[in-house]
């Protein structure tokens, strides 16, 4: 309510334009396209026979900071390359653009989400849209 008389009290905000909610399959096919990727890299590297017996090692871990260094705000706003194709993007859920401190929590969600061996990503398929990670990070993702 306002506290200045005759002045009417402020509704509630207006959605974010091009705030739509991305779908369950435009998040997997961008995780594929991003697995994909990465499984290129490590078939590359795995011939070189010093780093060959390190990818089964570093490959898991270079996901994470694969997603880190993109859907962090010095990456690519939100965006891995996976996300940038279909055209999605991880927002805060208010609609700000991550924070560093929010992309490694969310990071960390997908550590959590690898734990139900997967599970978690069927949440998103809920009317919010949001996996487990989304749940940890306080996220969610949009088409753009």
């Amino acid at each position: 309510m306002s506290n200045v008389p005759g002045v009417p009290a402020p509704g509630p905000a207006a959605p974010v334009a091009g705030a739509e909610l991305a779908d369950f399959g435009q998040r997997a096919i961008a995780i594929i396209i991003d697995a994909v990727l990465l499984m290129v890299v490590g078939g590359i590297l795995s011939v070189v026979p010093v780093v060959g017996k390190l990818v089964g090692i570093v490959l898991p871990w270079a996901y994470y900071i694969y997603c880190w260094s993109y859907e962090n705000p010095i990456g690519l706003k939100g965006q891995t390359i996976g996300k940038k194709l279909m055209n999605i993007k991880v927002v805060m859920d208010d609609g700000a653009d991550l924070t560093v401190q929010q992309a490694v929590i969310r990071c960390v969600g997908y550590l959590v989400t690898g734990i139900t061996l997967g599970l978690g990503c069927l949440l998103a398929l809920r009317p919010d849209r949001k996996a487990l990670h989304d749940m940890i990070a306080n996220t969610k993702v949009i088409k753009v």
